[in-house]
């Protein structure tokens, strides 16, 4: 694991959230991550925990109610938060690290933190796979706005 993976998962594991990102505040910011990371700006702050939120739930609809808890639902929602705000940190600092790597440690990271809240099986579903995947997406494409601006 690269060091710059290892920093953001640092960052995730020791920030001081109340989960939902969409209902917690930070400082002056009513949507918030609760990170403190120089390069986040209040707007990409509050865009992305909104849209790390509303996803979930279009997500999670299309998956059979017998195959998903709402408990479920909100570890996915976490998990998704978590990969949402660490590929927009990642892309920032590191845009050429591996994606794919930093996105399994943080899921395993979870997991391990949810222990018995969670089974693992169920972020194998494909529509939650898809769910991590647009996570991912949102963070470093927001990211990526940001670097074409000042670069």
């Amino acid at each position: 694991m690269t060091d710059s993976i290892k920093k953001i998962l640092d960052i995730l594991r020791t920030s001081n959230r109340a989960m939902p990102a969409h209902f917690s505040s930070f400082n002056d910011r009513n949507q918030s991550f609760c990170i403190d990371f120089a390069g986040l700006t209040a707007d990409d702050d509050y865009q992305l925990a909104s849209e790390v939120y509303h996803s979930v739930f279009e997500f999670a609809s299309k998956i059979p109610k017998n195959q998903i808890t709402k408990k479920e639902i909100h570890c996915m929602l976490k998990i998704g938060e978590d990969l949402t705000i660490g590929a927009y940190m990642l892309q920032r600092t590191d845009r050429f690290a591996s994606f794919s790597e930093f996105g399994q440690r943080a899921i395993e990271d979870n997991l391990n933190m949810f222990g018995a809240l969670i089974l693992d099986h169920i972020v194998e579903l494909p529509m939650i796979q898809n769910y991590f995947d647009y996570c991912i997406s949102i963070g470093r494409a927001r990211a990526d706005k940001l670097i074409s601006k000042s670069g």
